[in-house]
């Protein structure tokens, strides 16, 4: 019966995917870090999109990354990359 349905309008907005961006707040910044460091070391909840979090594109999420990601952010170091590029 269609008069007991209910009619939805549904807005679908596509959000940039950055490599780093950890916590999806769509820039890389040190909540990233923290929420990494909370997943590696304090079994903290997973990245919503893991490779978001392999930033040196090794094809592991491990302390690597978490390396790669301070030498960025307070060294002036490379770029986190998108995934597993090996």
């Amino acid at each position: 019966n269609y008069e007991d349905e209910e009619t939805f309008n549904l807005e679908i907005v596509a959000t940039p995917m950055i490599p780093g961006d950890i916590d999806l707040s769509g820039e890389v910044d040190i909540s990233d870090l923290i929420y990494f460091v909370d997943y590696n070391f304090s079994g903290g909840p997973a990245q919503p999109i893991m490779n978001l979090a392999d930033v040196d594109g090794s094809c592991a999420i491990d302390i690597a990354d978490v390396v790669y990601l301070v030498d960025f952010m307070f060294s002036g170091g490379p770029a986190p990359v998108m995934g597993c590029v090996n």
